[in-house]
């Protein structure tokens, strides 16, 4: 079994790397994935603490400028690329496991346990996600496991419907039924024999989990519904648009404290799009090759 997985994931990468905007993907992501892992030596200031006057524009001293209380932005969006990589990739990783395991079991076994994981799906799909997440959020709390947890218990069921699909066709293929009648048990099947063929599609919805749970952890903390001292991308929005120091960004005209750290979103969430339909063509390879 983990030959095969592993197979599979050697594939999907050689796919990635084969496709022009695959390789530009992952060197934005590798990129800001050793910026996270190294800001503690790349950031030139202590990101919590004042360097300069409020609301410097960027400069050779200060990239970023500084906040309206004086501190680096240059220094505190590493830290907050960090924070933001490690709640997109474990929410993502999260959420595809429920949703490959539930699709899985869903769409080999049948009855009573597809029935079940069916309706539960049709049910969660017919809520809004933003609206239940910022809620469950509030009443609970906001911090860095809830946010991670409630994004991906909300998150699950579109991967396992995709899943379940795919796993209802591959449980007629020969070598599946070769494997049934040679008297393999379900688990052996599921796990041996069709799990590594689902395997391209669980990294195309872990891609999209991952830039997702990005997305709504910003759009959570800009909204304020996050802990504010474990700074991210989000927080750094917050903070210009609530103010912090003398006022607001918006108010102060310090365009470069919203401009810079929604560009870096931005650009994390696009490497991940490139990777994403790298993996998309390793599913469907009639889809155009760039």
């Amino acid at each position: 079994m983990y030959r095969d997985l592993v197979a599979s994931l050697r594939y999907s990468i050689e796919i990635i790397g084969s496709i022009t905007v695959g390789r530009v993907g992952l060197i934005l992501l590798t990129l800001f994935i050793m910026i996270g892992l190294l800001a503690d030596l790349l950031a030139p200031y202590d990101p919590s603490q004042p360097v300069s006057e409020p609301y410097q524009p960027p400069s050779p001293l200060y990239i970023f400028g500084t906040d309206g209380l004086g501190r680096d932005i240059f220094s505190r969006s590493l830290y907050g690329i960090r924070t933001s990589i490690i709640i997109g990739v474990l929410t993502g990783l999260l959420t595809t496991m429920i949703g490959l395991m539930v699709g899985l079991i869903s769409g080999y076994r049948g009855g009573l346990a597809d029935n079940i994981s069916t309706a539960l799906i049709d049910i969660m799909l017919t809520i809004p996600p933003l609206p239940l997440i910022m809620v469950l959020v509030a009443i609970l709390d906001r911090s860095f496991t809830t946010v991670i947890l409630v994004i991906a218990l909300t998150s699950w069921p579109q991967v396992a419907r995709l899943v379940r699909s795919m796993v209802l066709s591959i449980r007629e293929y020969q070598y599946v039924e070769a494997a049934r009648a040679l008297g393999a048990g379900s688990s052996r099947i599921m796990f041996r024999h069709i799990l590594p063929a689902v395997i391209p599609l669980a990294i195309s919805q872990l891609i999209v989990s991952i830039s997702y749970a990005i997305v709504i952890e910003a759009g959570l903390a800009f909204l304020g519904l996050r802990n504010p001292l474990e700074l991210s991308l989000g927080i750094l929005l917050n903070e210009a648009q609530t103010g912090v120091g003398t006022g607001s960004a918006f108010v102060a005209g310090a365009w470069w404290w919203i401009l810079f750290p929604g560009m870096l979103i931005s650009m994390i969430v696009m490497s991940f799009v490139f990777i994403g339909y790298a993996v998309d063509v390793a599913i469907n390879p009639r889809l155009k090759r760039y």
